[in-house]
């Protein structure tokens, strides 16, 4: 065949693949507002990118006869870039949402969300099981509710389903059930325990009732989580307070956490619960828990005395500045809880180590120790 006839034939074959690619709706739908970087099905293994402010509004909110078209509360996500919701004043929280979403190490920043009397507010509103949510940074979110709103979270304000290696960082306030990770840690009857694993929140906590610096209430699992910042319930219309620096009322499990808080108060002096890990929790439902032992805990103007410390108490094992500072104390496997269902803190393949920096997840930037450690 004659030169000419070769180019001609290699031409046409170009033109013909860039038609059929155009024309075919399952490279269109690429799931990354209409950029060509993968076609993303929704599916486990295939899931839809998320880079654009855009592409996270329509993550469980699909938009007929768009890119967006099949991205309901049940397909599975990817971030692949860091997301600025500066330019949203008051963030429409995802719906019930039973798909997954991994944040890729990636983060999102500046989230705000100002409401009255709403309820399960954050992120999500509710991961619903077998929702998954993993490895996504919340930066500098300002979470405000105000009157009656509860479940109120960074992540998520309801959570039945998984929350793991995520990390939270800004101010969250509501009337009940405020937590910097989830609100409320709830069940689904039938399913397997809701849990919060490898996360960490630097938040501060405003709440009139119930608050923790991991999670409001937890009726599930919640281990090898930390958490820095300040916890504070104000009373304001309500009859009791729980609030404590990993979870306010524990009716589930706490184990192997760290609660790095700067203060946990309570303005209730009739009947508050106030704890260094948790305000309020069954009796075998904390175990192995560490708290710093410098923490401000007050229930009004006073401290609170006496302390239910210890590894099962609510007030946690007293670790000093240079305990937390440490490294041993957070990879020796003999200071944790394992089997049924715990693990010890895994520093080779989930947390880094740096003696200048708290303990962070791979692939996420280092938060220095807070200025009061």
């Amino acid at each position: 065949m004659k030169p000419g006839k070769i180019l001609f034939f290699f031409i046409m074959g170009i033109i013909l693949i860039s038609i059929d690619a155009c024309s075919n709706p399952f490279l269109q739908k690429n799931g990354n507002g209409g950029r060509n970087i993968g076609p993303g099905s929704g599916l486990a293994d295939d899931p839809f990118l998320v880079r654009t402010v855009d592409d996270l509004l329509h993550v469980g909110n699909p938009e007929p006869d768009t890119t967006w078209a099949e991205w309901d509360m049940d397909k599975h996500y990817k971030q692949i870039a860091d997301i600025n919701l500066a330019g949203i004043p008051n963030w429409t929280p995802i719906g019930s949402f039973t798909g997954s979403y991994d944040g890729n190490g990636r983060k999102i920043m500046n989230l705000t969300i100002a409401e009255y009397n709403k309820s399960n507010q954050g992120l999500f509103s509710n991961v619903g099981w077998p929702g998954v949510v993993k490895n996504l940074g919340l930066v500098d979110i300002n979470i405000n509710i105000t009157g009656d709103g509860e479940h109120i979270g960074g992540l998520a304000g309801n959570s039945t389903g998984t929350i793991q290696n995520c990390y939270v960082s800004g101010s969250i306030s509501g009337y009940d059930c405020v937590g910097g990770i989830v609100g409320r840690n709830y069940l689904k009857m039938g399913a397997p325990l809701s849990v919060i694993q490898n996360c960490y929140a630097v938040c501060e906590i405003f709440t009139s009732s119930i608050g923790g610096g991991i999670a409001g209430i937890n009726y599930g699992i919640v281990q090898n989580c930390y958490a820095a910042g300040s916890v504070s319930a104000d009373g304001v219309s309500a009859d009791e307070t729980d609030v404590g620096g990993i979870a306010g009322n524990n009716y589930g499990t706490l184990w192997n956490c760290v609660a790095l808080n700067k203060s946990v108060t309570s303005e209730v002096v009739d009947d508050p619960s106030i704890g260094r890990v948790a305000g309020h929790s069954n009796p075998l439902g904390v175990e192995n828990n560490y708290a710093w032992e410098g923490m401000t805990l007050k229930i009004g103007s006073e401290d609170k005395d006496p302390l239910d410390g210890g590894l099962g108490g609510v007030d946690g094992q007293p670790l000093s500045v240079s305990d937390i500072k440490t490294k041993s104390t957070w990879t020796n496997s003999g200071n944790w809880k394992t089997g049924e269902g715990a693990e010890a803190w895994d520093f080779t393949n989930i947390w880094v180590w740096s003696n200048k920096n708290m303990p962070r997840l791979k692939n996420f930037p280092a938060l220095p120790w807070p200025d009061y450690l």
